[in-house]
């Protein structure tokens, strides 16, 4: 975090600890009255954002300084110059130095912006995480005040045009078309004021029938008979919302989008899919008899994050419920409004897209809507508050949202009528803009008002002895409550005094000591015991700071006709409090240590365990590191076992972060009659701010048979590692990892022997020799060979050769090459050589032939089953096959 003056001396502050918090100051005037009336006048606002600093305790002074220095200045405050929310010309509202244990402290410092009031470009694009859309959406009305509403079905007649030269009765109501409002006039003889004006004599009582539904205010209602339909040409827009319909259907188009759809119970309806469109947009409502729709919005619909957490819907009640002093509740129904708060993950680098368009509709009305389709989450009003938690790449949105309530518009605030303006056609109007009272026999009850002013000062001069002794009696009264409740608190203070002194003194000194021993022997049916406590105790204090200091122990025998038995426990403790403007630290520091021995006539065991901690429980964190040692040894008549655990600790919890680191060994040796056992555990373990990496190895050995070692490495759920196992027959490794990469010796390069991808096992750059493969879709070599000789038994007679067996796992081709060596003695005669896949021949040569060797190769395709390949030969006796062999290859579909 640094500052920029407007000099361009650059002064840094300090790192950023946590995450910084961005707001807005909003200067816009918006006030709902009792009966839920909103009144809005958009004024500027100002960025605001909120950071903790990491300042080191020897500079804590110099940034005091400097900030005092600042106080008064307008400055750049940078926290992240990549964005203008983060980066802007502003005073510092507040700031704090929070001095924690050296080395470091921290600042919390709080900036507002200079006031802005520019309007916002949007870039567009969803804010949402990768991977996930905007829940959390925002429509951005149009406003649609004049020339945006191309075509209506509902004319503009409600009353006659306001016409300069007529006079108006009282009563009377015109409309202008300027301002699409009707007006009633409030006096008689009404000629030549302009309803518009601020004359006094006309009152403005609502929009006009076919501009309610544009009128930004819930409450108001554009009505017709069967159907209301508008065209309406207001820029480039991609959302349209209807609220309070009372119809059958509503229907959009706008181009080449064409949907129709039903309101809801409460009369909503949405159009969040409507592609981007400059053109004109068309909305029709239609049902039977008299169709109302309360609001209309047409404008941009932009996103506002994903949603997380639970959503809180509510509702503001304007209503009047009383209860008066006897027990009776009066009530007046007034108006309601919906309200929300939701928070939303959004990209770190759209948080400048997200507060830009928030704060561009600080000060107008606008859609809400938290869960499309969901109406208790879907608000037409104003934004409250919001906030947005900066973190490095996903940030959070906080957001509270009000709503409009159904009493009345939204209607910029005039300007005041003056008092001259204001009709006085009796001549009863006060002068000089005051009351005069009431005029002499103005009637009040059963008389007048002079009657009754006469009555009440004849009251007010009457007071009686008694009045003025019940008076005194009451005061009396007071004065005694009033000295009892000053004793009880001096008695109270007295009492925590004494606790004090109690706690922190000896026999009323400051420091204090205290040695104590205890011996206790007995000797009672058939036990003999004797138990030992000492104990030394040091304590000190100077009212701020207390220390004690103890060292305690106990010592137990015990032996009887079946066992003997010991037991010791030793304890060392530091403590200190300290205790400064009433932020409490506690540090302890322990040694602990037991151990006992047991002896009868089946066993004998012995127990050691040692603890050594040490505490800080601070105002901001909490520390801890303790160091545990556990062995036990333990003889039977038919088992003999040892086990140690060792553990080392450490944690801190508080303001800054959640921390644990753990390192946990444990070994156990155990044998009998029937088994033999030795393992050991050896597990390291961190956590911070919920996120949790672990490794554990495992080393154990079973009667001399089997053999495990395995290592895992979990972090948060992410699980990869190894476990071998021998068990004296069959050994092998199990693998649990992304990818498996072996280095050269040098140690220069790496080559992933084979990855994981889904189902499919990726083996790159692989050289092979021989390879046999099973199912899947791949191919499956295999070979057969016979050197033993075969001479010819004659043409038809057919002898096999040589045959193999074949199984398909799924449908495919089987794939076969022979080849054989054949030897002739005397003249050459007919041969025939033929190759069968399947029981179907694939393959035949023959014809008299001097050839001494041949091939045959083919192939067929097949259903899942087992074949048999086969290769005959058929030949005169002289004729002999010495040698041959047959390959066979699967290829599935």
């Amino acid at each position: 975090m640094r500052v920029i003056r407007a000099n361009s001396e650059v002064i840094d502050l300090g790192v950023t600890e946590a995450m910084p918090t961005i707001g807005l100051v909003d200067y816009s005037r918006r006030e709902t009255d009792d009966f839920g009336v909103t009144t809005v006048v958009e004024r500027g606002f100002a960025r605001r954002m909120s950071v903790r600093l990491i300042a080191p305790f020897a500079e804590v002074d110099a940034l005091q300084r400097n900030l005092a220095n600042l106080r008064a200045q307008a400055v750049q405050w940078v926290a992240d110059e990549r964005f203008d929310w983060l980066n802007f010309q502003g005073f510092y509202k507040d700031f704090e130095i929070d001095l924690a244990l050296p080395p470091v402290s921290y600042c919390t410092l709080s900036v507002e912006g200079l006031t802005a009031s520019e309007p916002f470009a949007d870039p567009g694009g969803d804010p949402a995480p990768s991977g996930l859309a905007s829940s959390l959406q925002l429509l951005q009305p149009v406003p649609v005040v004049g020339a945006e509403l191309v075509a209506a079905s509902v004319p503009e007649t409600d009353y006659p045009e306001w016409a300069v030269g007529d006079t108006y009765p009282l009563g009377a109501h015109v409309i202008k078309a300027a301002t699409h409002r009707i007006y009633e006039s409030v006096v008689p003889g009404n000629l030549g004021d302009d309803p518009a004006a601020a004359s006094g004599k006309w009152l403005d009582i609502g929009p006009t029938n076919r501009w309610a539904m544009f009128d930004e205010a819930l409450g108001s209602a554009t009505s017709a008979a069967n159907q209301i339909s508008v065209t309406i040409a207001a820029g480039v827009i991609n959302a349209v919302a209807l609220l309070d319909v009372h119809a059958a259907t509503v229907r959009v188009q706008a181009g080449a989008y064409d949907r129709t759809t039903a309101p809801n119970e409460s009369g909503t309806v949405t159009f969040l899919d409507l592609p981007s469109t400059g053109g004109q947009v068309t909305v029709t409502i239609a049902g039977p008899g008299i169709v109302e729709v309360g609001t209309l919005l047409v404008g941009d619909l932009v996103g506002l994050g994903s949603t997380t957490d639970s959503p809180k819907a509510a509702i503001d009640d304007y209503s009047r419920k009383e209860a008066d002093e006897f027990g009776e509740v009066i009530v007046v129904e007034r108006a309601w409004a919906k309200r929300m708060t939701a928070r939303a993950m959004i990209r770190t680098d759209a948080i400048d897209v997200v507060a830009g368009r928030i704060a561009a509709v600080r000060a107008r009305p606008a859609l809400w809507i938290g869960k499309d389709g969901l109406e208790s989450l879907t608000i037409y009003g104003f934004f409250k508050d919001f906030s947005i938690e900066v973190d490095a790449t996903v940030s959070r949105l906080s957001l509270s949202i009000e709503g409009l309530s159904t009493a009345g518009k939204v209607e910029p605030l005039g300007a005041a009528v003056d008092w001259p303006d204001i009709a006085d056609p009796d001549g009863t109007k006060p002068e000089e803009n005051a009351t005069v009272g009431a005029p002499p026999g103005t009637p009040v009850g059963d008389g007048n008002a002079q009657d009754a002013m006469d009555a009440l000062k004849a009251l007010a001069s009457t007071t009686t002895a008694a009045d003025i002794v019940e008076g005194a009696k009451s005061l009396v009264e007071r004065q005694r409550n009033n000295l009892l409740a000053t004793y009880n608190m001096q008695i109270l203070a007295e009492e925590r005094k004494d606790r004090w002194e109690r706690l922190t003194h000896l026999d009323g000194s400051e420091i204090g000591t205290r040695v104590r021993q205890e011996i206790n022997e007995r000797t009672e049916q058939g036990e003999a015991l004797i138990e030992m406590l000492t104990s030394i105790e040091a304590t000190a204090t100077d009212g701020i700071d207390a220390a004690m200091a103890a060292i305690e122990l106990e010592q137990v025998v015990r032996a009887s006709a079946d066992s003997a038995e010991t037991a010791a426990r030793e304890l060392a403790i530091s403590l200190f409090q300290s205790d400064v403007g009433g932020l409490v630290s506690d540090l302890q520091a322990a040694i602990v240590s037991e151990a006992s021995t047991r002896a009868d006539a089946d066993s004998a065991e012995a127990d050691l365990r040692q603890a050594l901690a040490a505490t800080l429980d601070g105002a901001v964190n909490d520390l801890n590191a303790a160091i545990l040692v556990e062995q036990n040894a333990r003889v039977t008549a038919d088992e003999a076992e040892a086990t140690a655990r060792a553990a080392l600790a450490a944690t801190l919890s508080g303001g800054i972060a959640d921390v644990s680191a753990l390192v946990l060994e444990e070994q156990t040796a155990r044998v009998s009659e029937d088994e033999a056992l030795a393992s050991q555990l050896f597990a390291l373990e961190t956590t911070f701010e919920g996120q949790t990496a672990e490794i554990v190895i495992l080393a154990e050995s079973v009667d001399g048979l089997f053999l495990r070692y395995g290592v895992k490495l979990d972090s948060n759920g992410h699980v990869i590692g190894f476990l071998a196992n021998n068990d004296g027959v069959e050994g092998g490794f199990d693998f649990v990892a992304d990818y498996f990469r072996v280095w050269d010796a040098a140690g220069t390069f790496s080559q992933a022997v084979f990855e994981i991808d889904g189902d499919t096992v990726k083996m790159p750059n692989v050289e092979v020799d021989r390879l046999k493969a099973g199912s899947g879709n791949s191919a499956q070599f295999a070979a057969v060979a016979a050197s033993t000789p075969v001479p010819g038994a004659g043409m038809g007679t057919k002898l096999t050769v040589l045959t193999r067996t074949v199984t398909l796992l799924a449908p495919g081709s089987i794939q076969a090459l022979a080849a054989l060596a054949i030897s002739y003695a005397g003249s050459v005669s007919n041969s025939n050589l033929t190759l069968r896949i399947g029981g179907v021949q694939v393959f035949s040569v023959g014809g008299a032939t001097s050839e001494i060797s041949a091939v045959l190769a083919g192939s067929n395709t097949l259903a899942a089953g087992t074949y048999s390949v086969e290769v005959a030969f058929e030949g005169p006796s002289n004729m002999t096959i010495i040698g041959r062999n047959l390959a066979t290859t699967i290829v599935y579909s």
